[in-house]
C-alpha cells in the first residue's frame, strides 16, 4: 500500500487533488483536538512513569535498608565501629544513595558512610531523625528530593540502634522529565508541522472535505492510539514492551523515540529478575511466610540446605521445617508474639532437613505489613551455624581437658593481670598458698607471702611485663605462714591479648625442696672432694718433683753404664714421672675451676677472644690457622675462666687438624634467655660414638705420639660452662670437622648487650 512520508505530503496531495476550499476550517478543528489529546497523553505518561519508578525505587530502598540492618546486628552487638563504617560506606556505593547513618536511641551518629564526614558522634535532632528514632518498625519519609528509609537494628527483642538511608529521587524525576520532554518535543513537532502545512486552506465542495477529513483522522489517530496503549503498558511496569510501526512520518518518528526511551529506562531500572538473582545468591536461607504460616517463597540456599525441591516447600506449613521439640516461633503464641514485636533477631534453633538431620541455625524474622497495616507476609532468614557449633563443642572439650590438666598437674600454675592480681590458679598453687583457688582470685602475693618475698615476686612480674621476655628457671624460696621454707623453680612468661599487648603474666612453679636439699648435700660433698683433690694434687707435687728430679739425674749419670734394658727402664720411669706431674697439674687446674673462681661481672667476650689469640699466637702462626668471629656479646662471667674456655677450644681446633691450615670460626646468638656460642673448625672431627667420652677427665681418643696432652682440657671446659649455669656439647663427624656449642645464661646486671 502506498504510504506518505510526512503529514505535509498528505495535505499537499489532498489540496492538489480535491482543491478543497473548506478543508482548512475542519483540519484546524482537528489539530486543536489533536493538541488536547497529545497533551493528555503526555500528562498521563508522566504520571504513570513517575508512579512506577517511585514504587520501584522505594521497594529497592526498603530491601537495601532491611539487608543493611541485618548485617549491622553483629558489629553493633560487639560495637565494632570499623565494621559498621565499612558496611555503611559499602552501601553508599549503590546508585542514588546520598547518605547512610547508624544512630543510637538518642540520635547520636555512630557510623556515617560518607568519606570525611564530620557527623560522627554528633546528635541529629532534625524532624526526620526524631521520627525515625520514635518508629518501632521500618518507615519511609520524604523531604524534597530525598526519600529517607529507616529500620531498627534488633538483637532478639532488644533494639540496638537504627539505620537510615537517604535515597535521591532525582534519578526518577530526571528519567520522567527526559521521557516527558522527548514526548512533548515530538508532539510539538507533529503539531507544528500540522499547523505549518495546513495554513493554506481551500474551500471546496463540503462533501469532499468531510470525506477527506475522515480519512485523515483515521490515518493520524490510529498510530496515536498505539502510542497510548504502549504508555499504559509501560505505566503498569512492562518496560520491555516496544511499539511496532512501519510508518515513516512524524508519528513513526515519535514511536521510534518512544522505543528508544523505554530501552534507556530499562537499563537504569532494577528488574525483578535482578532482585531474585541477588536473593538466590545469598548464602543464608530465606523464607517468605504468609499470615497463615505457610511457605510462600524461598531462595535457592533454603532448598540446598534442607534437601527439598522448591515445589515440595511451596504452601507447606512452616513449622514442619523445625526440629521436633523446638519452640514453635511462627505458629500459635510464638507467631502472636512475633507479630506484636515486629521482629525476631538471631534466635538459636534447629531446622530439620528432609533426611531427618537437625541443622542448628540463627533465625531472624521481620513482619511486613501493607499500607492498611495488615500483615502481608513474614520474611525469615537463617544462618547455618553447624560449623560454629562444632567449633564451640571442640573448644569446650579442649577447655575441659586443659582445666583437668591444670588442676591435676603437680606443679603450681597461675595467671595474673597487669596489676599482679591472680585471675586464675590451679589447686596445687592454692594448696602451696594454704588456701583455695576461689579465695586467691583478685588478690596478690602480698596476701599470702611475707612482705620481702612478695616484693621479689612483684618485681619479677613487672620485669617480665616490661621487657616482654620470659623469666626461666629462677630458684625462689617461699616461706609459708607456719614458717616452713620451700624452694621452687619458677618460670614466668608475659600474657598478650589479640593485639599483641602485654596484659599480665603466667607462671609455673615446681617444688624442688627435696632436690634443693639433695643439691646442698651434693654441693657439700663436691666441695669436700674438690678441696681434697686440690690438697692432694698440691701436696703430691713436691714429692713427685723430687722423684722426677732424681730419676732425671740417674738417667744423666748412669745412662749407658748398664745394659740396654736398664736404660729403657730408667727412660720409662722418667717419662711416667713427667706425665704424672702433668696430670697432677691438670687435676689441680680442674679443681681450681670451683675453688678459685671469682664472682661474675660484666665481661666483654671480644676482649676475652683477643687475649686468647695473644696466648695462642705462636701456635696460630706455626699452623697458619685463620680465626674469624661474628660480634660477641658482653656476659656476666668470670673473665679468667672464659679465657681458659676459649683457649682450650681454639687450641684443640689447632691441635687436632689434618694437613690443611685450620679454619676456626666463633659466633654467638641470643636464644631463650641464653647466649649460644659456637666454635667451628675444619679439623679431623670426632666419631659419634666418642662424643660423650671426650668431656670426661683424662679421656683420650688418640696416642700421645700423634697428639700430646693429658686429656683433661675438654673436661675443664665442661666444668667452666656448668659453673656459669650453662651446658656444652659437640656436633661432629670423623673427617668433617667439629662444632662445639656452649651456653651462658643472660643474667640481670650492668651489661650492655
Amino acid at each position: 500500500m502506498f504510504q506518505f512520508r510526512s503529514i505535509r505530503a498528505k495535505f499537499i496531495f489532498f489540496i492538489s487533488f480535491f482543491i478543497l476550499l473548506i478543508a482548512g476550517i475542519l483540519i484546524a478543528s482537528l489539530i486543536d483536538f489533536e493538541r488536547r489529546s497529545l497533551s493528555n497523553i503526555e500528562e498521563t505518561t508522566r504520571i504513570l512513569m513517575a508512579t512506577a519508578l517511585q514504587a520501584e525505587w522505594e521497594e529497592k530502598g526498603r530491601a537495601v535498608t532491611i539487608l543493611l540492618a541485618d548485617k549491622l546486628i553483629q558489629p553493633m552487638h560487639s560495637f565494632d565501629l570499623y565494621e559498621m563504617i565499612y558496611l555503611a560506606r559499602l552501601t553508599m556505593e549503590e546508585k542514588d544513595i546520598r547518605y547512610v547513618y547508624v544512630q543510637n536511641e538518642k540520635g547520636r551518629v555512630l557510623a556515617d558512610g560518607t568519606e570525611g564526614s564530620k557527623l560522627m558522634g554528633r546528635m541529629l535532632t532534625d524532624q526526620l531523625s526524631q521520627k525515625a528514632i520514635a518508629a518501632e518498625n521500618l518507615i519511609i519519609q520524604k523531604q524534597g528530593n530525598i526519600v529517607d528509609i529507616s529500620a531498627p537494628i534488633l538483637l532478639g527483642n532488644k533494639r540496638l540502634a537504627i539505620v537510615r538511608i537517604g535515597f535521591s529521587t532525582g534519578g526518577v524525576q530526571e528519567t520522567t522529565a527526559i521521557v516527558t520532554k522527548n514526548i512533548g518535543d515530538s508532539i510539538d513537532q507533529v503539531v507544528t508541522a500540522t499547523i505549518r502545512n495546513t495554513l493554506l486552506p481551500a474551500l471546496t465542495i463540503m462533501v469532499i472535505v468531510v470525506a477527506s477529513g475522515l480519512f485523515f483522522i483515521r490515518s493520524l489517530v490510529s498510530p496515536i492510539k498505539k502510542l497510548i496503549q504502549g504508555m499504559e503498558r509501560i505505566g503498569k511496569g512492562d518496560i520491555a514492551y516496544r511499539i511496532e510501526t512501519k510508518l515513516k512520518d512524524e508519528i513513526g518518528q515519535l514511536a521510534t523515540y518512544f522505543n528508544k526511551m523505554t530501552e534507556d529506562l530499562q537499563k537504569i531500572t532494577v528488574s525483578k529478575d535482578y532482585v531474585h538473582n541477588i536473593i538466590d545468591s545469598m548464602i543464608d536461607t530465606l523464607l517468605v511466610v504468609d499470615p497463615d504460616a505457610k511457605i510462600k517463597a524461598m531462595n535457592k540456599a533454603t532448598c540446598e540446605l534442607l534437601g527439598y525441591k522448591e515445589e515440595e516447600l511451596l504452601g507447606r506449613p512452616v513449622e514442619t521445617l523445625f526440629a521436633v521439640g523446638k519452640e514453635m516461633l511462627l505458629t500459635g503464641t510464638g507467631l502472636e508474639k512475633l507479630i506484636e514485636e515486629g521482629q525476631l533477631s538471631n534466635y538459636e534453633t534447629c531446622y530439620q532437613a528432609k533426611d531427618g538431620n537437625e541443622i542448628p541455625i540463627l533465625l531472624s524474622c521481620s513482619v511486613m505489613k501493607d499500607e492498611d497495616g495488615n500483615i502481608a507476609c513474614i520474611v525469615c532468614t537463617a544462618k547455618d551455624i553447624t560449623e560454629r557449633k562444632k567449633a564451640e563443642q571442640a573448644l569446650s572439650q579442649e577447655r575441659d581437658l586443659l582445666q583437668a590438666l591444670i588442676d591435676n598437674i603437680p606443679d603450681s600454675i597461675y595467671f595474673k593481670d597487669d596489676k599482679n592480681r591472680f585471675v586464675r590458679v590451679n589447686k596445687t598453687k592454692a594448696e602451696h598458698s594454704g588456701t583455695t583457688p576461689e579465695n586467691m582470685i583478685g588478690k596478690t602475693d602480698f596476701d599470702f607471702l611475707p612482705k620481702k618475698e612478695a616484693k621479689e615476686c612483684f618485681a619479677d612480674d613487672n620485669r617480665v611485663m616490661r621487657s616482654n621476655r620470659p623469666l626461666s628457671d629462677k630458684i625462689e624460696k617461699i616461706t609459708h605462714k607456719d614458717g616452713t621454707e620451700y624452694w621452687f623453680s619458677v618460670t614466668k612468661i608475659p600474657r598478650h591479648n589479640e593485639r599483641g599487648e602485654v596484659i599480665g603474666t603466667m607462671g609455673i612453679s615446681r617444688d624442688i625442696s627435696g632436690l634443693k636439699k639433695t643439691q646442698e648435700e651434693l654441693g657439700r660433698s663436691n666441695a669436700e672432694l674438690e678441696n681434697f683433690a686440690y690438697i692432694a694434687s698440691h701436696d703430691l707435687q713436691e714429692p713427685l718433683r723430687m722423684v722426677s728430679s732424681y730419676l732425671q739425674l740417674l738417667e744423666r749419670r748412669y745412662k749407658g753404664r748398664f745394659d740396654s734394658d736398664a736404660d729403657e727402664f730408667i727412660s720409662y720411669a722418667v717419662d711416667g714421672a713427667s706425665r704424672m706431674e702433668g696430670m697432677i697439674n691438670d687435676l689441680l687446674e680442674y679443681s681450681r675451676v670451683s675453688t678459685k673462681a671469682k664472682p661474675f661481672k660484666p665481661t666483654e667476650c671480644e676482649a676475652v677472644l683477643e687475649r686468647t689469640l695473644d696466648n695462642l699466637k705462636i701456635a696460630i702462626e706455626e699452623s697458619r690457622a685463620v680465626v674469624t668471629h661474628t660480634p660477641l656479646p658482653t656476659v656476666m662471667a668470670d673473665g679468667i675462666q672464659l679465657v681458659q674456655l676459649f683457649q682450650n677450644l681454639i687450641g684443640n681446633a689447632i691441635k687436632f687438624r689434618d694437613k690443611k691450615p685450620p679454619q676456626i670460626h666463633l659466633s654467638a646468638k641470643e636464644q631463650n634467655s641464653k647466649w649460644l656460642f659456637s666454635v667451628r673448625d675444619n679439623g679431623i672431627g670426632i666419631s659419634p660414638e666418642y662424643i660423650e667420652r671426650i668431656f670426661q677427665v683424662f679421656q683420650r681418643l688418640h696416642s700421645r705420639a700423634d697428639y700430646p696432652g693429658t686429656g683433661i682440657g675438654l673436661a675443664v671446659c665442661k666444668r667452666i660452662v656448668e659453673h656459669h649455669g650453662g651446658r656444652i656439647w659437640v656436633e661432629s663427624q670423623s673427617g668433617k670437622g667439629s662444632t662445639f656449642y656452649f651456653t651462658i645464661p643472660i643474667r640481670e646486671g650492668k651489661i650492655g648487650q
